[in-house]
């Protein structure tokens, strides 16, 4: 996720360049031992509304980087006003300290330096502080914190992940992106009922994001819950997002 309350994230020529520069098949095959992940982009792998893997391999950014990838990125960069990468400000990679994040981080660092001449420093913390960050705004660029997919009908997540609920970003939606085309799109989406017209909302909105990109993909992961009955302060029901986005200071273990 791009923070897009912080220059030069609110450019999206940035926001594309970098996502451009990231190999993610390398680092879905170096994290695969950590973190089970399915490349695809911004609708959920597997369903109608997702990209083919021939529509994956020919869009830069969702694929593996090419040698013309890579000069677009760059052109993008100086467009942007950082050829060569000169000027631009030490990215904060803001993660949860956890196994793959460590990997993904590292590999996203080297790819940034090597690629787009960049220099970054991950910052890796506890995963309430991780929620504090991301809620508050404290980062430029954040792996793992994406939007949940509970359901797989796209307007059950996208809204919450990259839409405006009222007059400021839904709950998920980190990089606080606000599109007002986007935006009428998700309500289109929501009172649709035929498919053949639900995917072609889709290809709409996929055709902004694309232009855009607030948010880059990185595949998504299945997350198993377990609960005990001993874990107090938070009902079952709030789990995830308590999780998530929030310190631990009123939950606690009840002692035997």
């Amino acid at each position: 996720v791009f923070n897009q309350t912080r220059a030069p994230y609110d450019d999206k020529r940035v926001r594309r360049a970098i996502s451009i520069a990231i190999d993610q098949a390398a680092i879905n095959e170096a994290t695969k031992d950590l973190r089970v992940a399915e490349l695809g982009d911004w609708f959920l792998y597997g369903t109608p509304f997702a990209m083919t893997p021939a529509q994956l391999a020919a869009e830069p950014g969702l694929r593996t980087p090419t040698d013309d990838d890579i000069a677009l990125a760059q052109s993008l960069l100086a467009d942007a006003g950082y050829p060569n990468g000169d000027g631009f400000p030490t990215v904060t990679l803001v993660t949860r300290e956890t196994p793959d994040q460590k990997v993904t981080n590292s590999a996203i660092q080297a790819m940034l330096k090597q690629h787009l001449n960049i220099d970054a420093e991950i910052e890796l913390t506890d995963i309430s502080v991780h929620g504090e960050k991301l809620r508050t705004q404290e980062f430029d660029f954040s792996t793992n914190a994406g939007y949940t997919v509970g359901l797989t009908d796209p307007a059950a997540y996208i809204v919450a992940g990259l839409g405006m609920c009222g007059d400021r970003p839904c709950d998920q939606n980190m990089g606080q992106w606000n599109h007002p085309g986007f935006n009428d799109l998700i309500v289109k989406l929501t009172d649709e009922g035929e498919q053949g017209a639900r995917l072609a909302i889709v290809n709409e909105m996929r055709d902004i994001l694309l232009d855009e990109w607030p948010l880059m993909p990185m595949g998504p992961a299945p997350q198993f819950w377990g609960w005990s009955e001993n874990l107090l302060g938070v009902v079952p029901g709030d789990f995830s997002g308590h999780y998530d986005l929030h310190t631990w200071d009123d939950v606690w273990f009840a002692t035997k």
